[in-house]
């Protein structure tokens, strides 16, 4: 399924929402991007935010740029594949990074 628009515009409401719908509570997760705004998302129980900018002492901090979750979120491009190929650079605690692989799929 592809989606139309900006990163911000589009993709990162549909991971929040996704993400939101997983029960994944309390986190907040950094998208620091090479080509345009950062965002993080903080996730509690009652509600899944959008924030501009960055945050400090993110529970996760995912480094690429907007094309390359473009490609993931439309199936073009598997987040394995971005990690390993270097496209995607992700620092956090491992069954988080885990679970937001299997979010994006």
């Amino acid at each position: 399924m592809a989606f139309q628009g900006t990163v911000e515009s589009v993709y990162l409401p549909v991971i929040t929402v996704t993400v939101y719908d997983m029960v994944v509570v309390d986190k907040t997760l950094q998208f620091i991007f090479e080509d345009t705004n950062n965002y993080a998302l903080k996730i509690t129980e009652s509600k899944c935010e959008i924030i501009e900018g960055e945050i400090e002492e993110p529970d996760m901090i995912i480094t690429t740029n907007s094309e390359v979750i473009i490609d993931i979120m439309d199936g073009e491009l598997s987040p394995t594949k971005a990690f390993m190929g270097g496209k995607i650079k992700a620092k956090g605690p491992m069954k988080d990074m885990l679970k937001l692989q299997m979010l994006m799929k």
